[in-house]
């Protein structure tokens, strides 16, 4: 409870400390962006530390974290005192935005850390390699910090969510073991205190009430966090009898069969809710995947509990999304002018645009094309010129923005970067989605936008029946100039990554399985159609001089149904070789989306319900039985899954996330805090290498200190290849079975160990173990059971 009680506090001071500076850069949002203060203050904070200890100025220290923050703060008292009734004005007249929004952080920030207090391991999946990367960044001197799992080189992943939260357990005195599952529960009282501040300023934006944006602010949260796949309603149909097997045959989710136990509420297979994240799948006539990919949503997350950056980047990406729409929303025109009237906004959006791809490199690309997106729109209705005119006006200040972001984070893009993209960095995916499976993850958040979009449409056709002639009339320009038309772009998007698929499909496919182009036709064609009716209405609200909640929205919708159509047909071809990872990334970006766009389409839908009459009545009646269907549907994952993972939150509760070593692995335990306590900066210890989602090298990622090799698979993956650690792998086997204590010597002297670690993965991984040496070798400096450190001789040992 103190270490949470901590946490919570520094938190909250980092928010403080940069709400000026967010009042200052938000001056379009209902709330001047205070769901953004949190995510701002990591970044502000973060990013502060990460550059001056970079270049050696300051050290990633704990006072050196609460140094930035009060050098960050002061500008933003100074404007308190100077703006003082101004705020005090705004404060009173906002208030229940304020209050609402901070409740939606703090309750979903305490749910989390109740069900993780359950279910707290950091063991399995990608755990210990988070683990690694959060212990190597907070117990790093400066930047970068050195790979914990392959010592003499520095992390290569996007480490800088690690980077923030390791920096705030320094802040706040909170060990990592506890800061993993306290990072968790502050990511989520973080995004669901962003995704409101954005919808709510939607809501207001277009006329809402109070009372409308407070509720729709609080039901994106709710789509966000808690809205789960459709998979739960399959596994309880399954669970309690319903259907037979030959319709979960046709299903095809994987181990999904009729089971038939109505005596109980929910599965009793522990591992039940894991496939909620692995719906799309096709198999083969012999039962061989062809397919497999990964749907990860954020309640999955949460609960599943790697601290990953996918995870970690959905309150910035959110934050992003709040700064473009900030843009969007603004009455001056947009240009270099408009940079330097709004300092402090578009310094933000550099700092924004240049760390979501630290985070998380997949976001980059995301939020450039949602910011060129919505600032092409801005131009396009303030100077009513052609979208090809517009978008080249946009482009130059978010160019220069976009540069000075990357330059301001140069030491990461240009320096320890690595990509596993291979050349094509473009292939053909060889199988479609099938459209139950793509109406199991995308049912719910897909109706709600179309809801919006089909509402829209009634109530411009009820006044006059020459909308659709309206929207045609895009085709012919109205003046002689040339003007690129909606449809053209339109057309262009959709047929051109089905131009590389059929271009790509035989190089790439040569002796797969024949696609089903039915399929395709089923899932691809509806969602192109959907981008098509999406981008072609949105340039027609633009040229009208739409500038409300509802362009914005429509927007963000298309590029989300544009991420899933183009997960359809094309993938970035990375080591897997296939579009596991680009579903996988895509999807949980256009998740993120659609949330937000599904929580203001339910506003907009439900204000003008009472006005329709007749067959648009019926209509939407209709409409709000399946959404009702489908969000019933959606609700039984997250309470029967969290039930599951916490065992119906039985046992003892903690937020250590180490705390079941005590159990079984006690000795280890031991050596684990030993270390902490008497390792110095620039130590470096050897272990017994093994591949990944093993427990070896959980003491490099417990401590930090770094080991010469570990998980050699995921390095293969965060470096694009093997030759920075080809031979490590033997060397390592060599050092602890040969005899020769020269060659050990010789070894641990290559790699700079100060540490030789020998337990019982050593021994069963190197049952050829050659144990006398170690006592030449050095000292020991710890021994409990069959766990024995010793410390290296300095100078190592004589000829």
């Amino acid at each position: 409870m103190v270490e949470t009680l901590k946490w919570l506090f520094t938190a909250e001071l980092l928010g403080l400390a940069v709400a000026p500076i967010v009042y200052a850069a938000f001056p379009n949002l209902a709330d001047r962006g205070w769901g953004f203060a949190k995510p701002v203050g990591l970044l502000l904070v973060g990013f502060g530390v990460w550059i001056l200890s970079y270049f050696g100025i300051l050290p990633n220290s704990p006072w050196a974290w609460w140094l930035v923050t009060l050098l960050i703060a002061a500008p933003g008292l100074v404007f308190a005192i100077r703006h003082g009734p101004e705020l005090r004005r705004f404060v009173r007249a906002k208030w229940p935005l304020l209050v609402v929004g901070e409740a939606l952080f703090i309750g979903f920030f305490l749910v989390w850390v109740l069900v993780k207090s359950y279910d707290p391991a950091i063991s399995g999946t990608e755990k210990p390699m988070d683990f690694m990367l959060l212990n190597a960044s907070a117990h790093a001197t400066a930047a970068p910090p050195e790979d914990a799992w392959l010592s003499g080189h520095p992390v290569a992943y996007y480490y800088f969510g690690y980077w923030m939260f390791g920096g705030l357990a320094q802040a706040s005195g909170v060990q990592t073991s506890v800061a993993f599952n306290l990072s968790i529960a502050l990511i989520a009282g973080m995004a669901a205190a962003a995704i409101f501040s954005l919808v709510a300023a939607l809501v207001r934006r277009d006329g809402g009430s109070m009372r409308s944006s407070l509720l729709v602010g609080a039901a994106g949260a709710g789509l966000l966090l808690v809205v789960s796949s459709l998979a739960g309603w399959w596994e309880l149909l399954a669970h309690i009898g319903v259907g037979s097997d030959g319709f979960y045959d046709w299903l095809g989710i994987e181990n999904l069969d009729l089971r038939g136990d109505p005596a109980s509420w929910r599965p009793d297979e522990y591992w039940w809710w894991w496939r909620a994240s692995r719906i799309i799948n096709t198999f083969a006539p012999g039962g061989a995947q062809l397919d497999f990919t990964i749907q990860e949503f954020p309640f999955f997350s949460l609960l599943l509990g790697d601290l990953h950056p996918h995870l970690m980047s959905i309150p910035f990406v959110l934050t992003g999304l709040g700064a473009v729409l900030n843009i969007h929303a603004s009455a001056r025109l947009w240009g270099f002018g408009w940079l330097l009237r709004h300092k402090t906004s578009a310094l933000l959006l550099v700092l924004v645009t240049g760390a979501v791809g630290f985070i998380n490199a997949w976001d980059i690309a995301f939020l450039a094309a949602v910011l060129l997106g919505a600032v092409t729109l801005k131009v396009h209705r303030e100077r009513m010129g052609s979208l090809a005119g517009a978008a080249l006006r946009a482009a130059s200040p978010l160019i220069l923005i976009g540069v000075i972001g990357v330059i301001a984070f140069s030491p990461f893009y240009f320096g320890t970067l690595s990509s596993q993209i291979q050349w094509p960095p473009i292939g053909p995916a060889a199988v479609g989605t099938r459209p139950i499976h793509l109406f199991t993850v995308w049912g719910l958040l897909l109706l709600l936008p179309a809801a919006l979009v089909v509402t829209m449409i009634i109530r411009s056709l009820r006044p006059h029946a020459n909308w659709l002639w309206a929207v045609l009339s895009e085709v012919t320009p109205p003046t002689p100039r040339p003007s690129l038309s909606p449809w053209l772009l339109a057309m262009v998007a959709v047929l051109l990554p089905y131009l590389v698929w059929t271009i790509g499909h035989l190089e790439f496919n040569e002796g797969a399985a024949t696609i089903d182009l039915f399929t395709r036709l089923l899932t691809a064609g509806p969602l192109a159609v959907a981008v098509v009716v999406l981008l072609v209405t949105v340039a027609h609200r633009a040229k009208q001089g739409a500038a409300d909640g509802v362009q914005f929205v429509l927007l963000i919708s298309m590029m989300a149904v544009y991420l899933i159509y183009g997960a359809e047909l094309l993938f970035v071809h990375d080591l897997f070789g296939n579009r596991m990872n680009t579903v996988f990334k895509f999807y949980y970006q256009a998740w993120i989306i659609l949330a937000a766009a599904s929580a203001y389409g339910l506003f907009y839908w439900t204000a003008l319900h009472k006005a329709l009459h007749g067959w648009p009545l019926a209509i939407s009646r209709t409409g709000g039985v399946l959404a009702t269907v489908l969000l019933v549907g959606s609700l039984y994952y997250p309470v029967a899954a969290v039930a599951s993972k916490t065992d119906d939150f039985s046992g003892p509760m903690t937020l250590d996330g180490l705390a079941y070593l005590e159990s079984g692995a006690s000795s280890e335990r031991s050596a684990i805090n030993w270390l902490k306590e008497n390792a110095e900066s620039g130590d470096r210890i050897v272990e017994a290498v093994d591949g990944s989602y093993t427990d070896h090298g959980r003491i490099a990622a417990s401590t930090g200190l770094p080991t010469i090799l570990a998980w050699p698979g995921h390095q293969r993956q965060w470096r694009g290849g093997s030759d920075l650690f080809d031979g490590r792998e033997s060397e390592v086997e060599r050092f602890y079975t040969t005899d020769d204590v020269q060659v050990a010597d010789s070894i641990l002297k290559r790699y700079g160990v100060t540490y030789v670690i020998v337990g019982q993965r050593e021994r069963a991984r190197y049952p050829s173990l050659f144990i006398e040496k170690f006592d030449t070798l050095g000292s020991r400096a710890f021994e409990e059971d069959s766990l024995i450190i010793y410390r290296v001789q300095e100078g190592g040992v004589d000829d």
